[in-house]
């Protein structure tokens, strides 16, 4: 998380420590139930509503392959009716910050469980999702040698203060959402109950209508839609091969302008699970919307720009097409100018973060 003001006043923590913590913590939790995806492993074949596989003799026209052609598999969501999948995922970041001449390292850890219910499935095989968030929690400390400990401990207690309060307003919140076996959002219903609980966060001195706005436009159902679809991008458009690959490219902005480049690589199929290298490129231009207005309210010029690799492991199962487990690494460099007053300063950052789901 970028933080423009790396040293507070001690008499202005408590607002602005509470917004930016309440805006970071929501940017984060979305991140993780859409971009880091993973249920529990897929029931078994023999369980209800997923009943195991009849193997037949192919039909005379059917053409069978040669016995030294690839396997090929297709690549899409099979959800079972009445089935439910929980995402366990963990993530680590680590951000490094220089600002007139002094260092801060900012460490962040976020660990989450969402639970995916699939209430229907029609004949096209659309599902009906209810996505609830069982559990959510968000820890951050800030470590500087040019900072006396005594202000570390009181911007560390002001943040972790604001990210469990926030943390608890999104737990147990639950939405809906009918996707298709392409990974698409065909609708989402509910996402109005999570923002109004998250709202509450920020009543009181910090809370202002650029804040609002922010927290607005990263909840929006839009947000959510285009993060939910950039974590599908694994997804073929057909039949693949060990060796295969394939890429998606995708534009997310829930505030921050997002360019991802992602390339998937059909590694190995070790019995029903499918191992997928994955790696690519990330890009920003900066803050757009609710946010860039704010801090052109407050007569601050703030260009950011954002270069990044990312490169891990996934593994999906074959019968499902649902991801069961991740290892990823994102490692990014942002330089940041500000102008205000007619001076100008520049930030440089460097951003470290490691994912994993079970």
């Amino acid at each position: 998380m970028v933080n423009r003001n790396v040293l507070w006043r001690r008499e202005g923590a408590q607002t602005g420590g509470r917004a930016l913590a309440t805006v970071a913590s929501i940017v984060l939790a979305l991140f993780v139930a859409g971009c880091s995806t993973a249920p529990a492993p897929a029931p078994d074949s023999g369980s209800a509503g997923n009943p195991p596989a009849v193997q037949s003799e192919p039909a005379a026209d059917t053409p069978v392959p040669a016995p030294d052609s690839p396997e090929r598999v297709t690549i899409r969501l099979n959800l079972s009716e009445g089935e439910s999948y929980e995402l366990s995922s963990h993530v680590r970041q680590t951000v490094d910050q220089e600002f007139l001449g002094q260092s801060l390292t900012i460490r962040q850890d976020l660990t989450g469980v969402t639970r995916y219910t699939v209430r229907a499935v029609d004949g096209d095989g659309v599902m009906d999702l209810d996505v609830t968030y069982e559990s959510f929690d968000m820890s951050m400390s800030l470590e500087s040698t040019d900072v006396s400990k005594e202000q570390l401990d009181q911007l560390n207690q002001v943040m972790n203060g604001a990210l469990q309060q926030s943390a608890r307003l999104v737990n147990g919140v639950t939405f809906s959402m009918r996707v298709s076996p392409a990974g698409d959002i065909v609708s989402i219903q509910g996402v109005e109950q999570l923002m109004a609980r998250v709202l509450k966060s920020v009543s009181g001195p910090g809370d202002t209508q650029q804040v609002r706005d922010a927290l607005q436009q990263v909840l929006s159902g839009d947000a959510i839609r285009r993060s939910w679809e950039e974590s599908f991008g694994y997804i073929t458009d057909g039949p693949v091969a060990v060796g295969d690959e394939w890429t998606s490219d995708t534009s997310v902005n829930m505030g921050l302008s997002m360019d991802v480049h992602t390339r998937f690589a059909l590694e190995s199929v070790d019995g029903d699970t499918l191992v997928l290298n994955v790696d690519g490129s990330i890009a920003s231009s900066g803050f757009d919307g609710a946010i860039l207005d704010q801090l052109n309210a407050e007569g601050v010029d703030f260009d950011l720009s954002i270069e990044g690799t990312q490169s891990g492991t996934m593994r999906v199962d074959r019968e499902t097409g649902w991801l069961v487990g991740q290892e990823s690494v994102i490692d990014a460099t942002a330089d940041i100018l500000i102008s205000a007053e007619g001076q100008e300063l520049r930030l440089p950052i460097t951003m470290h973060t490691e994912s994993t789901v079970r």
